[in-house]
């Protein structure tokens, strides 16, 4: 079934054929679109539609942080798609051994942990054909989003 703002979409474009390039669902309904100017402006005016917003490059807001050491001892789990621990994010220079208290282990037989990645283990979902095509029965991340989300973690 397709969107009634999709149809408006073609409707207005006078296409058949009009590129849709990703669909949106879960926290919000909208959809990735290739508009000409023209067709943003009349989309943007139809009843319903909240905004119509260009795509723009941005630069990347990251910078170069000098490594503390009360850092190491900060022990953040997380549960996502996995990790990939090759990424630069995850260079363990300048940072300690785990603490003490760590009772964790890396139970991963396709990556080694470091002093940064202090644990990984794989969890199954209830049901195995939750699995996509993609994903890998390991802790490495097959997405890409397990690697960002987890990267981004900042103690402050």
């Amino acid at each position: 079934m397709m969107d009634p703002y999709m149809t408006q979409l073609l409707t207005l474009s006078n296409s058949t054929t009009k590129t849709i390039l990703y669909y949106y669902w879960c926290s919000f309904n909208g959809f990735v679109a290739k508009l000409t100017e023209n067709e943003a402006d009349k989309m943007a005016g139809v009843v319903g539609v909240i905004s119509v917003l260009p795509d723009e490059k941005r630069q990347l807001l990251t910078r170069e942080v000098e490594r503390q050491n009360y850092e190491s001892d900060v022990i953040v789990g997380v549960i996502d798609s996995g990790i990939w621990p090759e990424s630069k994010s995850f260079n363990d220079k300048g940072f300690s051994p785990p603490p003490a208290k760590w009772k964790g282990s890396c139970q991963a037989f396709d990556f080694t942990c470091n002093n940064k990645i202090i644990g990984a283990k794989f969890y199954p979902p209830l049901h195995h054909n939750a699995l996509s095509s993609k994903d890998i029965e390991s802790p490495r991340d097959s997405s890409g989003h397990g690697t960002h989300t987890t990267s981004t973690v900042e103690f402050r």
